[in-house]
């Protein structure tokens, strides 16, 4: 598990064209869901099963609800838009603003780094130590 963790962070970091790093990120961290199903680890200790993830969707999706508002809230008010200042952004075109906002951090970045590790390295550690500890 470790070893795909460590070939998929110098892979995508120095290999892997910026282009594919989506798909390779999402490639990997289907290949850890896979390690860890044949591991015996089940859907709901992955935090995948039925009531597990439906309730974490709704979690999820109340939490960007409030990082939203609070965005938008804080970008209209004139005193608070130099915070929101990004040199990385000059010469930046909307489509690829947009690309990385909405498509490549929040999927190729976020929800592989959440498979990887709040549902497979969690999943499997909760395998030899209770969730207390």
């Amino acid at each position: 598990m470790i070893g795909i963790l460590l070939v998929w962070n110098l892979a995508a970091n120095l290999i892997v064209p910026e282009a594919a790093s989506v798909p390779f990120s999402l490639l990997a961290a289907a290949l850890l869901l896979l390690v860890a199903r044949r591991a015996g680890v089940s859907a709901d200790a992955l935090g995948l099963g039925k009531n597990t993830a439906a309730r974490g969707v709704r979690l999820g999706a109340a939490a960007m609800a409030v990082v939203v508002v609070a965005i938008a809230t804080l970008t209209a008010v004139p005193a608070s838009r130099e915070f929101f200042a990004d040199d990385r952004f000059i010469g930046v075109t909307i489509p690829e603003m947009l690309y990385e906002a909405l498509f490549r951090i929040p999927i190729g970045t976020a929800l592989a780094e959440e498979i990887a590790f709040r549902a497979v390295l969690l999943g499997m550690l909760l395998r030899w130590i209770s969730p207390g500890r």
